[in-house]
């Protein structure tokens, strides 16, 4: 059962208006300290957040979100995190953003830390949040306006890339121009990407290739560059190589240019994402574009849909399509021998 003021007030031998205002901060001098502390370490021991419904009621909005996400290090969740902040400015909202470095206990902290502050809401892109942790439980039961991306979680609204319509795209362009033996390298993937690849391979009669690197956020670099050593020492390259990331195939193309491979004479590679750095990328990368913006405006539509209209929001299980965007990072290889 949910710990109460009152149940607080009662041990702490205290009215309740005495303990709402003291979680309040607004006491100081009409409480003495010796109560004030004995109050704090009572909602303390018991764990006690304030209801957030109840909250709702007494407080005024702050218009002020909440984003979660493990970093902003790369240009595709940079890009992610700009259009979230233009999107919710743009209906008078700002945004604030905390990074977790993809732990699991991080963003569980980040989730308490918004919950208990002044944010109307919050998106979260992240996969801590299962109906075994203790903040689904809170969340769900004060009816905490949450939008997940990347993620479908039973009572709260997610939003997720459908990566199959862009993922059988390439693999039709790439069979079109002549190419057999179609790898991937990623890392442990939980957002449909890996999934799709082996949905098209099946499809499409593909050998099924895959180079999997493990995610480690302090040595992530060495990893990717590690996995462009092993795809150069393989004994038969890939004509293809489908990246999970355009950023780790920027880092990819770097290492088996070095290694004499040329890019894309000797072999093809593709990212995902759609970044817009990458139309720089030398040569310029095929990818399939997973539109951040679209994904952005959503989001924020579907939060604020809960804060304005709690009692007809309903949660939701949203996907977005992808598509292709061809560039020159893909060799018509029909009639090589």
């Amino acid at each position: 059962m949910a710990v109460t003021i009152k149940e607080i007030a009662r041990l702490a031998g205290v009215t309740h208006p005495v303990v709402s205002a003291v979680l309040n901060g607004t006491t100081a001098s009409r409480v003495s300290p010796e109560k004030r502390q004995k109050i704090q370490e009572i909602v303390k021991e018991l764990n006690y957040r304030p209801n957030f419904a109840a909250k709702s009621l007494v407080r005024q909005r702050t218009r002020m979100l909440g984003f979660i996400c493990g970093g902003i290090d790369t240009p595709y969740f940079a890009e992610l995190t700009e259009a979230l902040l233009t999107e919710a400015e743009s209906r008078g909202y700002r945004l604030m953003s905390l990074m977790t470095d993809w732990s699991h206990e991080k963003e569980l902290e980040r989730l308490n830390l918004l919950m208990d502050s002044s944010v109307d809401g919050i998106i979260m892109y992240g996969d801590a949040l299962t109906p075994e942790t203790v903040e689904y439980q809170k969340m769900k039961e004060d009816k905490f306006p949450l939008v997940l991306l990347e993620n479908y979680v039973a009572d709260f609204t997610g939003i997720k890339f459908d990566m199959h319509p862009g993922m059988e795209r390439l693999f039709e362009l790439l069979l079109e121009t002549g190419h057999r033996r179609i790898v991937t390298a990623h890392i442990p993937d939980p957002t449909g990407k890996a999934d799709a690849y082996r949905h098209c391979c099946l499809k499409y009669g593909v050998e099924l290739l895959e180079y999997i690197y493990p995610h480690d956020p302090a040595n992530n670099w060495h990893r990717i560059v590690e996995c462009a050593h092993r795809i150069a020492d393989s004994k038969v390259r890939p004509d293809a190589l489908v990246v999970f990331s355009d950023f780790d195939a920027l880092i990819m193309i770097s290492i088996l240019c070095r290694r004499g491979i040329r890019i894309p004479e000797d072999m093809s590679v593709t990212g995902i994402d759609g970044a817009n750095v990458a139309a720089f990328y030398n040569p310029p990368l095929t990818t399939i574009l997973k539109d951040r913006k679209m994904m952005a405006g959503m989001a924020i539509d579907e939060l604020l849909a809960q804060i304005n209209k709690p009692a007809e929001s309903q949660p939701r299980q949203l996907k977005i399509s992808t598509s292709l965007i061809e560039r020159d990072s893909v060799k018509d290889r029909r009639g090589k021998i």
